[in-house]
């Protein structure tokens, strides 16, 4: 089912450049990061996630480009964040505490945004991150709010992206990395 989802997202993604009108946005933009964990316990069906113990909430900046296709509710996503985490001091015993390692993502990601060009738009996108040394393959879901700004066709970009950092290509026993990002950002 992820695959199809995937290969899914890839044909929406592309069949705007096919067609697509000379509209082309640039953006910029920055946040908070908010890592999350998602947790399956395998004795039950019970599914969710919850705020990740070992890194504390970071900063997120970014760039995105923006392709308008024939239908003006379709724009084709392509972009970049990066994101830092602090680790958090956990205790060992009443004397000693550790902090944890310091976490650094790089993320890509190609999707689509589903809106109108001024007012709430969805965006699903497929992705790729990068930590400890190699690429993990994912998927986001953002929602967002475009406000037009009058200045040259600026616009304000508010949104919520909740990014499934490594579905495939992590290691064994690598529990999921997900991130929940909230950001503002200029497009031009």
């Amino acid at each position: 089912m992820k695959n199809l989802l995937i290969a899914f997202l890839m044909v929406l993604s592309v069949c705007p450049f096919l067609s697509a009108q000379s509209k082309i946005l640039f953006g910029i933009h920055n946040g908070i990061a908010l890592p999350t964990l998602t947790y399956h316990h395998h004795d039950s069906e019970e599914f969710g996630f919850e705020f990740n113990d070992s890194h504390k909430i970071g900063p997120e900046v970014g760039a995105v480009i923006k392709m308008a296709s024939i239908d003006p509710w379709i724009y084709t996503a392509l972009g970049i964040n990066a994101m830092s985490f602090v680790g958090k001091k956990a205790f060992i015993d009443d004397s000693t505490s550790v902090r944890g390692e310091p976490l650094s993502v790089i993320t890509t990601f190609l999707g689509i945004q589903i809106g109108k060009q001024v007012g709430p738009y969805v965006q699903p996108a497929i992705s790729a991150s990068w930590f400890d040394g190699y690429p993990r393959y994912g998927y986001d879901i953002g929602i967002g709010f475009l406000q037009s700004l009058g200045m040259n066709k600026a616009k304000l970009d508010l949104n919520l992206t909740y990014s499934f950092l490594n579905v495939l290509n992590k290691e064994a026993d690598e529990q999921k990395r997900n991130v929940l990002r909230i950001s503002l950002g200029i497009l031009y």
